[in-house]
């Protein structure tokens, strides 16, 4: 349609009236725009009718004081311009009586006061899973800070147990929405509805109170004992709120413990594993066996010290003195015996070498040291040569090719070491009889 044609259609109605002189103008403005007047008179009839509906409303809203005939609004009972009650009496028909007033605002702090309180407990309760795997973690945490003790463990077992149980919590609250929805379902399909009532929080309730508060001041604000009333009913909300709000404070007070708790678990000093206690416990009992050993010293000075062996006859103890170091590892007592010096017999060196062929002899191996198999032994004697009864020192761990080496390359010289291990308290109380020793050198063929 025309724009200067429907701008005249809307200066013409804008009283909500349309007179003969306006509609002849419309009629003239459509015939010079081309436009039939059966569509004007449709649109004109249809924004006429929004206007008249408007204009109506309007007056229903601007309502008149029966006293001082001034306006007054359509959901206020009180003039503002001389404070006439209209119609003070309740009406029945728009629920909003003075006592369905009250007795809504009365309703309302029930509710607000039945509200639960806010605590700890409650609010953990919502987060359980959240709470159970934060405790979880916590409890990893402080494991791992212990270390691999007994303790440790249970932790560990106590944090999985947690994740676990949160685990499962989450699945059945997912598990019962599933349901009630199925279930739900069910009743629609049969024609039934189940309204629930949704979970007001305390700003709702709150929020309701206010509102019945509003409407009563609005309809009922000249009435003392109204305002008086509602008055008091907002200072026992007030009271409510700072109860709450003292709650809150204290149940802060106590999230700030609980998570310092938790922090602090994060500097705890790792602890030792059960490996470690016992590796200190060994060294502890170590410190004491040798403590026992510090004030006595054991030196052989023998005048008969012997070889034998195949290869150990060819040689002759030049070592005077020889001293027996004891140490202690978990397990027994170690007695060592350093730089024992055998020289070579002069009248023996063809019998050494005899001997070296003869273990040689037929040897596949491409390393002749490698040929044969040694044994060393050293023996601790009374001063008649006879044991003491202490188990055979050996030569020190290695390879066999080294420890033959010496005698292949007939040396005149050789320094042997010698060691034993696992001895008791008694091994030890015998050293006092040890006055000589017999070194044994056995090498055969592989």
């Amino acid at each position: 349609m025309n724009q200067e044609l429907e701008k005249l259609i809307d200066l013409a109605i804008t009283d909500g009236v349309l007179t003969d002189k306006e509609k002849q103008i419309l009629i003239r403005k459509a015939e010079e725009a081309g436009v039939e007047w059966d569509e004007v008179e449709m649109i004109l009839e249809a924004k006429l009718h929004q206007r008249q509906q408007a204009k109506a409303k309007f007056e229903d809203a601007v309502k008149k004081c029966p006293s001082c005939k001034e306006p007054i609004p359509a959901l206020s009972k009180v003039c503002p311009s001389c404070g006439h009650v209209v119609n003070a009496e309740a009406s029945a028909s728009d629920g909003k009586s003075l006592e369905t007033l009250i007795e809504n605002i009365e309703n309302s702090i029930v509710e607000i006061k039945s509200f639960p309180k806010p605590s700890v407990i409650s609010t953990l309760k919502k987060q359980l899973p959240l709470l159970l795997i934060a405790i979880g973690a916590i409890l990893f945490v402080t494991a791992t800070k212990i270390g691999t003790t007994d303790l440790g463990y249970i932790l560990m077992f106590g944090g999985v147990a947690c994740v676990l149980a949160a685990f499962v919590t989450f699945i059945n609250k997912s598990n019962d929405k599933d349901i009630k929805e199925k279930r739900d379902q069910k009743l629609k399909e049969k024609g039934i509805f189940i309204t629930e009532k949704k979970e007001s929080s305390f700003e709702q309730l709150k929020a309701d109170f206010e509102k019945h508060s509003r409407t009563a001041k609005t309809l009922f604000g000249e009435n003392k004992k109204v305002s008086i009333l509602i008055d008091e009913f907002k200072t026992e909300i007030q009271d409510i709120e700072q109860k709450r709000k003292k709650l809150m404070s204290q149940n802060w007070i106590v999230y700030g413990i609980l998570g310092l708790i938790a922090i602090s678990i994060l500097f705890i000093p790792k602890g030792k594993s059960n490996d470690e206690t016992m590796q200190e416990e060994e060294q502890k009992e170590i410190q004491e066996k040798l403590a026992d050993l510090k004030t006595t010293e054991y030196i052989i000075d023998g005048i008969k010290l012997k070889t034998t062996g195949n290869f150990g006859s060819f040689y002759q103890i030049t070592s005077t003195k020889t001293t027996i170091n004891i140490d202690y590892k978990t397990g027994g007592y170690v007695f060592s015996i350093q730089g024992v010096k055998l020289v070579l017999n002069t009248n023996d060196k063809q019998k050494l070498k005899k001997e070296i062929a003869k273990v040689k002899k037929d040897c596949s191996y491409a390393d002749e040291n490698s040929c044969g198999e040694i044994k060393a032994t050293l023996t601790l004697e009374d001063e008649d040569n006879n044991s003491v009864g202490i188990a055979n020192l050996e030569l020190p761990y290695g390879a066999d090719s080294d420890k033959k080496a010496p005698f292949y390359s007939e040396s005149e010289e050789i320094l042997l070491s010698f060691e034993g291990q696992s001895y008791t308290k008694k091994d030890v109380e015998k050293l006092s009889k040890v006055k000589n020793y017999t070194i044994s050198i056995i090498i055969t063929k592989n």
